[in-house]
């Protein structure tokens, strides 16, 4: 059985590595994004849009490779559910499962 890598934004930036050149080196893996935000060096996790991910250019990266897996959530608080939200659009069956905000990523 192949193996997919859960990709979790905001360990890289937990330590001080780049996510965007982890991500890139291994996209043709990943089959779940855990989205996290959280400060460099810190390893409390901040509302998403709060920290030091850069949570926009994951989301255009994955959506130039047209991932199509799972996107998890690390906390429920409403302004992290409110960015998610206006960044991606979650639809079933064959549609696409991705939008980017403002229709600018995937179409």
């Amino acid at each position: 059985l192949p193996v997919g890598i859960n990709f979790d934004c905001a360990n890289p930036v937990m330590v001080g590595y780049d996510p965007i050149a982890i991500l890139r080196a291994v996209a043709d893996r990943v089959w779940h994004v855990h989205v996290s935000d959280r400060k460099v060096g810190d390893y409390a996790h901040q509302v998403l849009g709060e920290g030091d991910v850069p949570l926009e250019a994951i989301f255009r990266e994955l959506a130039g490779r047209q991932f199509h897996g799972v996107l998890s959530l690390e906390d429920g608080q409403g302004p992290s559910l409110h960015l998610l939200e206006s960044q991606c659009v979650w639809k079933t069956g064959k549609d696409k499962v991705m939008k980017g905000h403002g229709g600018r990523w995937l179409t």
